[in-house]
């Protein structure tokens, strides 16, 4: 029978079996009276337990009658007939096939503890059988069934913290009795006269925790010691800062500056839009005309030479004014050529070949060609380029700014100790970087600005391409004998060969890279910023950075000699904790942050490979592998029983304490995905990462295995070694630099160094393509040149080259950046 049916369906069922029972079965009618009339001559009175109070009943002998089996032999006992508040009980036994076939339709299994064959007992009683209740969990089988016998890590709270869990009283009452207080002190005060002056109230004193106030006091004194500055990184050399882009005059000094310099930022992007938008209107205009010359489309006025030569002049000039910004940074040649200085050039060639077309219509008869369009369009570009250069700065300058925590990338210069941190473990001079706190992010500007790879590309393909077009167009004239043909092949070389397309290729590229980087909680600061790793041949970070709280795991907890288990937790957390130990997250979860009541732990030693010793309350305790507690003289479990348990990449941590085992745990690690990804991509560029730990388990085979990349990428230092680097690790500087700045992550300092070393390589890809293409402008100006034909090259033509090759170098710096 369905348990979930209710009482009333129980009973409506029994009672359709025993009519259909009576007309089949009559030669049983009688038994089955008699057998009614006695019970009913036995008053029982059935508990009716209310659903939601039925509990599992615990398992035993008195109990065990209250099994829910199927009733055997062919015996069905019906539910309970409820007939003025007393319980009859009929029992069926049936004697044909037919009620045999009845029965098994119904397919019902009564559960009742009024019958059971195996007790002795007498089924029926003046009272109930008592019902035994107590709690039942229901756990899963676990996946190692042999080592079901592991405790759980509890969560360890402070005595304090747990008083304030207390609730003595109600809010309401709480309530009353404080406004109850004060109108018997108003009461008081009322019956009374205090002047001014005269009250003689006693003021209360704070009470101070001494301890707490030494606390205190130390911490503000290892701040100031953390805050002293070991290395410090150098600035910025004077070659790089010249070739910087002033778009914003003043530098981000100070973190109350971020809404006015977000302010000069938001301006500044403003005026570099509007002025894009009105080059782009204007030279709309001018393709127009080009395109449409000596077509019906153009007014008749503008079907004559003169009129739409003028009209051509007019537009340029608007445009050339609107970008009037592009001419006087250009010529601002004092700290060298930048990109602004080849389009000005080309600007203004374009604009004296165009006033010549007005007084010399000899330049049109010899292939002449009008370029204002052709300019206008390099305006265009590079006004583009400068839209992204502000976009990129304002989006690396909102994530470091909003960025709660911030870490920098700074080299260690002392040579000293970057000798012992590497001893062992670099061939060569070592050249180490690594991840310094700090409070303020500095020359956020002047590092962004500076290292521009389009004032470099310009600066020398602008001065080439000049010089080469002049011969080109020499050697044409002479060629032809004219020298207006030779100045018609120069303005159209050098409008070709301008690389005004190149700040927008390497600002649009390192917008990408920014926008992926922000994911991760990093961002490189320009190309400037890229370059601080690129002479690094290695970076040094924590073993613990490595490992997040989600990466480790305590399985379970098994004490010996009587030991406690919060006991040995707190002692084996303060161990963990102080030795930054990739379990240290997973033990301070445990303790819920609260690192106040842990033990003090003296004279730390990491023993390598083996596991840490330590002194509490004035005893050793060794927090490690089986082998440092023989190495100790601390009597282990036999192999056999520790391979019960450490198997599917579970690691046996164990805690001994005074020469005996107290305690062992069951950890085990795993490798975040994306931190996994970024130390491949990093493992190409060549560079190692050398990793502080202070765990038996965490060593080279070890990540090798759990990241998947090949031996000796990753070296993890000895214990002399990582000594030597404990004091960076620490290390806490009010400003640093803003070369590179994460969230203090692994995944965001790997990222950001691994994005660092491919933008070097991308720098040097879109200066090789911008070269190439101006020698591709260069060689059909040359070809058609010396063949006839360069009338073929209109504005139009030429425009529509600077487009193509502007598209296609950004597609391949794409692709590459795809992989950083």
């Amino acid at each position: 029978m369905n348990d979930s049916l209710s009482i009333d369906e129980i009973i409506k069922q029994a009672e359709e079996i025993r009519e259909k029972t009576v007309k089949k079965a009559q030669s049983a009618l009688e038994d089955v009276n008699n057998s009614a009339k006695e019970i009913t001559e036995r008053e029982i009175e059935v508990p009716k337990p209310e659903p939601e109070n039925i509990k599992i009943a615990s398992k035993s002998d008195k109990s065990s009658k209250f099994k829910q089996n199927e009733v055997a032999d062919k015996t069905k006992v019906s539910p309970a007939i409820k007939a003025d508040d007393k319980t009859k009980h009929i029992e069926f036994k049936p004697k044909s096939n037919q009620i045999d076939r009845d029965f098994e339709e119904q397919k019902t299994v009564q559960k009742s503890f009024f019958s059971n064959k195996n007790l002795k007992e007498p089924i029926y009683s003046k009272k109930p059988p008592e019902i035994i209740e107590r709690p039942a969990t229901i756990k899963s089988k676990s996946k190692f069934d042999k080592t079901d016998d592991l405790e759980q890590i509890p969560t360890i709270v402070a005595v304090e913290e747990l008083e304030k869990t207390k609730i003595l009283l109600t809010r309401e009452e709480i309530k009353q009795r404080e406004e109850k207080a004060q109108e018997q002190k108003e009461e008081e005060q009322g019956v009374q006269i205090v002047l001014d002056g005269f009250d003689d109230e006693t003021k209360q004193i704070a009470k101070i925790d001494e301890e707490l106030a030494e606390q205190q006091l130390k911490e503000r004194r290892k701040e100031k010691v953390n805050k002293f500055r070991i290395f410090a990184p150098e600035d910025i050399e004077d070659a790089k800062k010249q070739d910087k882009d002033t778009v914003v005059k003043k530098e981000y000094e100070s973190a109350n500056e971020q809404s006015t310099f977000s302010k000069r930022l938001d301006e500044s992007l403003f005026s570099v839009s509007l002025s894009l938008k009105i080059t782009g209107v204007l030279t709309l205009i001018l393709g127009l005309l080009t395109g449409f010359k000596d077509s019906s489309y153009l007014p008749s006025l503008l079907l004559e030479n003169t009129p739409y030569i003028i009209t051509l002049l007019i537009l340029f000039v608007a445009v050339c004014i609107v970008n009037s910004g592009v001419f006087i940074h250009g010529f601002k040649i004092k700290n060298g050529v930048n990109s602004d200085f080849a389009v000005s050039l080309a600007e203004i060639v374009i604009f004296a070949h165009t006033v010549l077309l007005l007084f010399d219509s000899n330049l049109l008869i010899d292939d002449g060609t009008s370029y204002p369009f052709a300019g206008a369009f390099a305006l265009c570009l590079n006004g583009l380029g400068k839209y992204v250069f502000i976009t990129r700065i304002r989006t690396n300058f909102d994530f470091m700014a909003n960025q709660k925590e911030k870490y920098t990338v700074e080299p260690i210069v002392n040579e000293v100790d970057a000798g012992i941190i590497s001893r062992g473990l670099l061939t060569g001079e070592p050249n180490l970087k690594a991840s310094i706190k700090t409070d303020f992010a500095t020359k956020f500007l002047d590092i962004a600005s500076a290292d521009e790879p389009a004032n470099i590309i310009c600066k020398y393909v602008c001065f080439i391409s000049l010089a080469l077009s002049a011969v080109v167009a020499v050697a044409a004239g002479l060629v032809n004998q004219n020298v207006n043909y030779a100045i018609n092949v120069f303005v159209c070389a050098l409008c070709i060969t301008a690389p005004c397309y190149a700040l927008f290729c390497t600002n649009n590229t390192l917008l990408s890279v920014s926008k992926h980087l922000r994911t991760r909680g990093a961002m490189v600061n320009g190309f400037e910023g890229a370059s601080v790793t690129s002479d690094a041949n290695a970076i040094v970070i924590e073993a613990q950075d490595l490992f997040s709280a989600r990466s480790c795991e305590i399985h379970g907890i098994k004490t010996f000699n009587g030991a406690k288990a919060d006991d040995v937790i707190l002692k084996t957390a303060s161990v963990i904790i102080n030795t930054k130990s990739p379990l240290a997250s997973v033990f301070d979860d445990v303790i819920i942050g609260k690192q106040a009541i842990l033990p003090e732990v003296d004279d730390i030693v990491y023993e390598d490979r083996l596991g840490t010793s330590a002194w509490i309350y004035r005893k050793k305790i060794l927090v490690g592998t089986r082998d440092l507690l023989v190495h100790h003289g601390v009597p282990v479990l036999k192999e056999e029983y520790e391979r019960k348990y450490a198997r599917k990449g579970r690691r046996v941590l164990y805690l001994a304490e005074a020469g005996k085992l107290m305690a062992m745990f069951v950890v085990s690690y795993s490798a975040e995905p994306q931190l996994k990804k970024s130390l491949k991509k990093l493992e190409k560029s060549g560079m190692t990462i050398l990793v502080r730990s202070a765990d038996p388990f965490i060593n080279d085979e070890s990540i090798a295995e759990l990241f998947e990349i090949p031996d000796g990428y990753i070296r993890v230092m000895n214990s002399s070694n990582g000594r030597a680097f404990e004091k960076y690790s620490n290390l806490f500087a009010e400003k640093s630099p803003a070369y590179i700045v994460h969230n203090g992550s692994a995944l965001g300092f790997v990222s950001a160094v691994s994005a660092a070393e491919d933008l070097q390589e991308t720098r040097k890809l879109i200066g090789v393509l911008t070269s190439f293409g101006s020698a591709i402008g260069l060689g059909v100006v040359g070809l058609l040149a010396f063949t006839g034909g360069i009338d073929q090259l209109d504005a139009i033509k030429v425009a529509l080259f600077q487009a193509a090759w502007c598209i296609f170098v950004n597609l391949l710096a794409k692709i590459k950046s795809l992989f950083i």
